[in-house]
């Protein structure tokens, strides 16, 4: 078992992201249909499973005196899944598959926030996110040489992971349908386990 660190938005917004997210996952855009059990969610660090109360209320003493802010001028986001190409893969996904997720240019709050949990991480032993940023990056390229993976973690929401290409131009006009708001409030950071469970929600205020 490990563990994300993950921003959350308000409530409201939350369910309207979730219920674009499961039409999307249930509505043949990928290859298989299934319910969408995960959240959407921004990833801001990963720990390992040593997780202990002293690490909970190190966190929740830093994150004390941060404020609710907006994320604004986000956009829609596709990119290929290179090891879709590999061929152990072909019969799963024919035709390869692709990521459609948010991108968040104006993100410093989120990256300032990311790096404060980061460091407290390291400072008991459980920091796991330079390995989980950089498997994310290997999604993406194959040659990670030059990226700084941790450009990875606090940019983006993923709104449907192996969406097939022939649906992503759809996805996209459908998701802007959808969804009409220009901006997106945050006003959580939460603690989730592999099984999509929150173990500890801290509100901002």
């Amino acid at each position: 078992m490990s563990y994300l660190v993950v921003a959350l938005p308000e409530n409201t917004i939350l369910q309207e992201l979730q219920s674009i997210r499961n039409f999307f996952y249930q509505n043949n855009f990928r290859y298989h249909n299934k319910p969408c059990k995960d959240m959407a969610y921004i990833t801001l660090a990963k720990i390992s499973n040593n997780i202990h109360n002293w690490f909970i209320e190190s966190l929740e003493y830093s994150l004390e005196n941060e404020k609710q802010f907006m994320l604004t001028n986000f956009y829609t986001h596709t990119q290929e899944h290179v090891w879709s190409r590999q061929s152990q893969w072909q019969e799963k996904y024919p035709d390869w598959c692709w990521w459609f997720a948010i991108l968040f240019p104006n993100n410093r709050n989120l990256v300032n926030i990311s790096n404060t949990i980061i460091n407290i991480a390291k400072n008991h032993g459980i920091d796991e996110s330079y390995d989980y940023a950089h498997n994310i990056a290997s999604f993406s390229t194959n040659d990670i040489s030059n990226v700084n993976s941790l450009n990875y973690l606090a940019n983006h929401m993923s709104i449907c992971n192996h969406i097939r290409l022939d649906k992503m131009i759809n996805a996209k006009s459908i998701f802007l349908q959808k969804f009409k708001h220009s901006w997106i409030p945050i006003d959580k950071i939460a603690i989730k386990d592999d099984l999509w469970i929150i173990i500890k929600e801290i509100y901002l205020k």
